[in-house]
């Protein structure tokens, strides 16, 4: 794959069994492509976005991860959309890392956060929070 300026060799067949249509739960040191997920209850906010907080009460219902499809949008905190197409192109993110990136999402199927490209405007409460992290 040729892409920027430079050439990734990679296995067709082994990103096949990588990429997942289908979602999965995060949970602690969930592996995902080329990186993997923590959970804690820290309260200390960096502000980064490889770094993402959700309330209890998602957690517990469910916050998933699966790759990215033709077509997801997120809702900006303007009330807009962009298509997820898009932040990865904005984000310099290559065809190759688009197809393995992780997209993560609430039970209700809204993308809440895409590491290191995108964090939906969570309200803040006075409520008990989860961190989620990202590291690659």
């Amino acid at each position: 794959l040729k892409d920027r300026g430079s050439i990734t060799i990679y296995d067709n067949e082994k990103i096949k069994n990588i990429r997942r249509e289908e979602r999965t739960r995060v949970l602690n040191n969930k592996s995902w492509g080329f990186g993997s997920f923590s959970i804690s209850d820290d309260i200390a906010v960096k502000g980064s976005k490889s770094e993402c907080f959700v309330d209890e009460a998602t957690y517990k219902k469910g916050i998933y991860v699966r790759s990215w499809l033709n077509g997801d949008k997120v809702e900006l905190s303007n009330g807009h959309h962009k298509k997820v197409s898009d932040i990865f192109i904005d984000g310099k993110i290559p065809l190759f890392k688009k197809k393995l990136y992780p997209v993560v999402e609430d039970a209700f199927n809204n993308i809440i956060w895409i590491p290191g490209l995108f964090k939906a405007n969570i309200p803040s409460r006075k409520i008990k929070k989860i961190l989620l992290k990202w590291e690659e």
